[in-house]
């Protein structure tokens, strides 16, 4: 490959940090993907630093550059983010949960005193959604993984809330008189719109990821499949009103890893949005199930967005370079 224009101006990188795996990619002077690279993550606050400067150096190499002439570094992880600062708190899936961590500047300070900038992981998949599916107007990124949660970019700006906890509508009570949930509320809608709770209606039975079994067997009409699919899919219909009611959002994109499933998903949650709405002239009205879209097969979003808004804050501020500790 040859060498990118870099510096000021030039390349970023975006990092989607992740309980599993650190995904990077670099975009040049374009925005355009230059090369991606995955590493295994690694717990705590010294691994995350460790795992996520690795990543920036091998993705600086395949261009020919070096990491000191990124015009930034960009970062998303799930948790609480100060974005100001760049401080994480109740990172737990990183081993990150005791104290908040700096990890802005402490990545930044590895990587030699490149601009760095955390958001949390929804945040930058929401700004990476929309500018892959070139949509315009209020989106929500509806992450359906391990939990369920939404990164909101309303009025073409990052809605974070006052203390950086919008979005978390997992944590909205789906069914009162449901089982109890970590949080310490009872029927979470998480407990019912997740992978981890799809996972545990239907268990795997070959070592394939629970939402392709399931929605292959209730394809092929296995009623014990269908009725899980459908709940899952109500389900994930209910988080989608919610977004539209609270925030009347034009586009929900479906993300995280049951999107992986495609367009049954698609369509199930439709049908779903389609009949909770039918006995309601209101909620007809909304037209919600036209609102849905599923999040490009395999197309990094998070990463994407995380090297988009450093280069948006990078523009908005100038060059600056973070002074390393002397």
């Amino acid at each position: 490959m040859t060498a990118l224009s870099a510096g000021e101006g030039g390349c970023t990188v975006g990092l989607d940090i992740g309980g599993t795996k650190v995904l990077g990619v670099l975009l040049d002077d374009a925005a355009t993907v230059r090369a991606s690279v995955r590493v295994p993550s690694r717990p705590g606050t010294e691994g995350v630093v460790g795992a996520a400067a690795e990543v920036v150096g091998q993705l600086c190499h395949t261009a020919g550059i070096a990491p000191a002439e990124l015009a930034g570094v960009g970062a998303g992880v799930p948790g609480l983010v100060a974005p100001l600062t760049g401080e994480v708190s109740h990172a737990v899936n990183l081993g990150i949960s005791e104290q908040p961590v700096a990890l802005a500047l402490l990545l930044a300070d590895r990587l030699g005193g490149v601009p760095v900038t955390v958001e949390n992981d929804l945040n930058v998949a929401a700004v990476g959604a929309a500018r892959v599916l070139g949509l315009r107007g209020d989106l929500a990124f509806l992450s359906l993984g391990t939990g369920v949660a939404a990164g909101l970019l309303l009025g073409g700006e990052l809605r974070r809330g006052h203390r950086g906890g919008a979005g978390e509508i997992g944590h909205i009570p789906h069914d009162p008189a449901g089982p109890r949930c970590p949080c310490g509320q009872r029927g979470c809608l998480e407990l019912y719109a997740s992978g981890a709770a799809l996972g545990a209606a239907w268990p795997s039975r070959t070592g394939r990821p629970a939402a392709v079994e399931v929605f292959e067997a209730a394809a092929a009409g296995d009623p014990a499949a269908v009725r899980v699919r459908d709940a899952f899919a109500g389900a994930v219909a209910a988080a989608v009103r919610l977004l539209v009611l609270t925030c009347d959002v034009e586009h929900v994109v479906l993300g995280g890893g049951v999107a992986e499933v495609g367009v049954p998903l698609l369509a199930a949650v439709a049908q779903q949005s389609r009949r909770q709405a039918s006995g309601s002239p209101f909620l007809d009205s909304l037209r919600i199930a036209d609102r849905v879209q599923l999040v490009p097969d395999g197309v990094p979003v998070a990463p994407i967005g995380a090297a988009l808004a450093v280069r948006d804050r990078v523009a908005a501020n100038g060059h600056r370079r973070v002074p390393t500790p002397s």
